[in-house]
């Protein structure tokens, strides 16, 4: 249905009417401005129909976005003075803007918003960088834009400067009404400047008030800041109530305003440690009836950050500073004679510094205020689900989260909030009911208190007392006991008073399940999935789910590419895959996909750390090459191999020797000791497959069975090129953002199926290519077993040609000259000769000469091209099958 009204004025409507009005209907309109009227529809469909027969210079309206009504998320962005910015550049600025949106609600959401998802407005000209946003999405949506405005206060807080200087975060705290694409701007009856379209959408994709969907947008962040605020306003409740009961010393109030409006200039205010200080000493002297003087004077900085820190530090501040009137006046360069401090008002006066004791309100009830008694009071709130694994000072605790039945580290720091947080609510509920017993026993002078505690309430507080003092005393212990100061000390006693050494030992134990979406755990070996509980003490989730029975084309169809759709080795790779889920590495393997450039290896890394995320680590290049360290000295980049089920590396540096003794330790579940900067040693079992994706092998020694038992060279044949030809494929550059991210499930179900296939001792057939692809890595830098490939012929029974042991190192010696490969490595004669045993080639003595064996000899007239064929092959034909004449 469409409604429509006309109202004729004089004079040109202002965007204020046009709220008022559709506030009145409770419904975003569409408005037109004019000189003397204006009309809305609430029909968006109608009302586009009708948009789009108007004329360009018949355009000139506003879309009224009220609060309270769902919305699609928008972004208004503006940046004046772009004509003084030297090379200013648009289009990057536009890149960056929506390189920060995308991945604001790729990390909030899980969501993937694509180019064609948005629609952009532009109004900018020589001096104005300006435009709209908005995007346009089914199911992508907001409740209302007050959601909005929390989202986009967490996004902007994460955003670069650049990016903050130009959002406008001030468009969705109430009605607004906003300029629809293609309008001109009204001023005073002349058309000004409109909103260009500079993408391909139709004009329902402009309108912010009509979203498509029926789940608005919603996330933990979200949730955790409405949390936050909704505390806010009842702590901004709690503190009006006190400030309407707690009389003040209006001349103290008089005196403080005129130190900060007056005597204090940006010289404190601008200064973070001054602000504090200030805002410390006014919150010590007038208590709760303070904060609004104290967060005027902070607002006197023009610092959005000054405000959002304001609530937390002004809770933050405690007695133990010590701040008083005397405080304010330090900062007063010269001091003022009109100002006097007024010492009866002070709470932290030396008379009560003196005589305050701590406070024992029942004998049923703990000890607080010092550390010892605060320790104990935290570990029996804590009791079960905040564990300490070492009374060392640089080890995290954990911290059980029961939303997402996990359990988080936690670091000292993050011990630190949550130390003075939980102890603040605990003595604030004791401070609670004590505070109703002392006002009942002052103004019901009648009423019989136990013995005990009327002999509690008088030593502490005195009958005499009026309530209001009372209540300055027990806020100071509350501030006392859970103020910050002695924080860092009850953390130190609850290192030891919480702690289970076993306790670490439990977490991620299952090698063969793993934590997915929907707080399930899944078993990796019988695709068996179930709800996950604290006792399997999961530290980490994936952000993907098992599907099994789904639709796995698109995976199915990018493995099948990236494999040259050859089907053996489709599924030995989907083994190797699965094989990387595992927490263990029983089969004691490590892989190097190997390849020339543009054949989907890179990508692979990217779909395992996608998926496996917490559990996967970069390694660092020397963890593959030779460098070595000292045992006592840090190897953070080892260090951080613990509870890590893969390992990936991209590009290993050709002739650089392999650390093979530290690959056959990872490799081999062996226990390793390492140690990050600063701190103490760990111990730990290698659980982690190595993948290293490279184009060139890395130096290893060919006899080195140890290694070559576990070392697997996956080939990797494919091309995807802009133009391809043949077997080559197409190259997709957004394949992975517009592609496999929206579709990691499917990903990582078809490798949980390969690891089913496989089972935990990673069953399998090696397939030919990968052996002989593997066999001939071996042997390329081992240049005796290159020179019997090319001269020595085998010859079983028979009479074979002689050559004396001399000759033979000789034609060795100088097929090495002529290669480029091996003429620095030709060695000595006598390591020659080793060499030639080790592969089963043996003298015999012959008329008192030692001559090749009766099953060998050499034929220099062989090819001599094995060499130069690998090296040519390996260099210079990088579009070609680099393993075609290699093996």
């Amino acid at each position: 249905m469409t409604e429509s009204f006309k109202i004729r004025k004089t004079g040109c409507t202002n965007k204020a009417e046009l709220l008022t009005l559709a506030a009145e209907k409770n419904h975003s309109f569409i408005f037109k401005i004019g000189n003397s009227w204006f009309e809305s529809r609430k029909d968006h469909a109608a009302f586009t129909e009708y948009y789009e027969k108007l004329k360009p210079n018949q355009k000139c309206h506003m879309e009224v976005v009220l609060a309270g009504k769902p919305v699609k998320p928008y972004f208004d962005i503006e940046l004046k003075g772009i004509d003084e910015i030297e090379d200013f550049d648009a289009d990057e600025a536009g890149i960056n803007v929506i390189k920060w949106i995308k991945g604001s609600f790729k990390k909030h959401f899980g969501i993937t918003i694509k180019n064609a998802d948005l629609a952009v407005c532009d109004a900018s000209n020589e001096e104005k960088w300006s435009m709209r946003i908005i995007v346009n999405k089914e199911d992508v949506f907001f409740a209302d834009n007050s959601i909005q405005k929390v989202f986009m206060d967490i996004a902007l807080s994460e955003a670069s400067d650049f990016v903050k200087s130009c959002v406008d975060s001030a468009v969705y705290d109430k009605d607004r009404a906003m300029r629809i694409c293609e309008s001109y701007k009204d001023v005073n009856g002349l058309f000004v400047r409109p909103f260009k379209t500079i993408s391909n959408h139709e004009i329902e994709s402009f309108l912010i008030t009509n979203p498509v969907g029926t789940n608005p947008l919603q996330c933990d962040a979200i949730d955790e800041a409405l949390e936050e605020q909704e505390r806010s306003n009842k702590a901004a409740e709690e503190r009006r109530k006190l400030q309407l009961a707690t009389p003040v010393n209006e001349h103290t109030v008089r005196e403080i305003r005129e130190i900060l409006m007056e005597h204090l200039g940006p010289e404190h205010y601008g200064q973070r440690k001054h602000w504090f200080g200030i805002v410390a000493a006014v919150k010590c002297v007038l208590g709760e009836a303070g904060y609004d003087l104290a967060r005027e004077f902070s607002a006197r900085a023009g610092d959005p950050q000054y405000d959002n820190d304001f609530p937390k530090n002004w809770e933050s501040i405690s007695p133990d500073h010590n701040w008083s009137m005397e405080s304010l006046y330090k900062y007063v360069k010269g001091g003022s004679s009109a100002l006097r401090c007024n010492q009866d008002f002070r709470i932290d006066s030396d008379e009560e510094e003196e005589n305050e004791k701590p406070m024992q309100f029942s004998e049923d009830e703990p000890e607080f205020g010092n550390e010892d008694a605060d320790a104990l009071i935290l570990k029996d709130l804590f009791a079960g689900n905040v564990i300490s694994v070492s009374s060392k000072s640089d080890d995290n605790f954990y911290i059980y989260n029961p939303r997402k039945v996990l359990w988080e580290t936690a670091t000292n720091a993050d011990m630190n909030d949550l130390v003075g947080v939980e102890l603040k609510k605990y003595l604030a509920k004791r401070i609670e009911k004590m505070e109703q017993q002392i006002q009942s026993s002052v103004s019901q002078k009648k009423k019989e208190l136990s013995p005990k505690l009327k002999k509690s309430a008088v030593k502490a507080f005195g009958v005499d007392r009026n309530l209001n003092s009372t209540r300055t005393q027990l806020k100071s212990a509350y501030k006392q006991a859970g103020g910050s100061r002695h924080a860092n000390g009850i953390i130190v006693k609850l290192k030891s008073k919480l702690l289970d050494a076993s306790f670490k030992a439990k977490l991620d134990k299952d090698p063969y399940s793993l934590a997915i979406a929907g707080n399930k755990m899944l078993n990796l070996l019988t695709g068996v999935t179930r709800q996950r509980v604290r006792e399997d003490y999961c530290t980490f989730a994936l952000d993907v789910d098992y599907t099994p029975g789904s639709d796995l084309s698109i995976a199915q169809s990018f493995f099948s590419d990236v494999m040259c759709g050859d089907a053996e080795m489709i599924e030995y790779f989907q083994r190797v895959m699965g094989y990387c889920l595992l927490g263990n590495n029983a089969a004691h393997l490590m892989f190097f996909f190997l390849g020339r450039g543009s054949n989907g290896k890179s990508l692979i890394l990217q779909i395992l750390e996608a998926i496996l995320k917490g559990y996967s680590l970069q390694l660092h290049s020397s963890v593959i090459q030779g460098i070595q360290s000292n045992g006592a000295s840090p190897n953070p980049y080892v260090a951080m191999m613990e509870g890590k089920r893969l390992g990936t590396l991209s590009e290993a540096v050709r002739n650089e020797e392999m650390n093979t003794k530290l690959f056959k330790q990872l490799s081999g579940e062996d226990t390793i000791t390492a140690r990050m900067l600063n701190c103490n040693p760990i111990t730990f079992k290698a659980q982690l497959k190595i993948i290293v994706a490279t184009n060139e092998m890395p130096k290893a020694s060919a006899d080195d069975d140890a290694l070559w038992r576990r070392l697997i060279v996956v080939p990797f044949n494919a091309k995807f090129t802009n133009n391809p030809v043949g077997n080559e494929r197409k190259k997709d550059l957004h394949y992975f953002d517009e592609v496999v991210v929206p579709n990691l499930s499917q990903f990582f179900t078809w490798m949980v199926q390969g690891i089913m296939k496989a089972g935990k001792k990673f069953e399998h057939q090696m397939p030919k290519l990968v052996a002989e692809v593997t066999t001939a890595m071996r042997y390329a830098d081992d240049p005796v077993h290159q020179w019997i490939a090319a001269q020595v012929v085998k010859k079983a029974g028979g009479k074979s040609k002689m050559m004396r042991q001399s000759s033979v190192f000789d034609a060795y010696k100088q097929y090495c000259e002529r290669s480029n490969q091996f003429k620095r490595d030709i060695g000595t004669n006598q390591a020659f000769y080793k060499r030639l045993a080790q592969l089963g080639l043996k003298f015999r003595r012959v008329n008192g000469n030692d001559v090749n064996g009766a099953d060998w000899y050499v034929d220099e007239e062989k090819h001599q091209g094995v060499i130069d064929e690998i090296d040519s092959d390996y260099d210079e034909d990088e579009d070609g099958d680099m393993f075609g004449k290699l093996v």
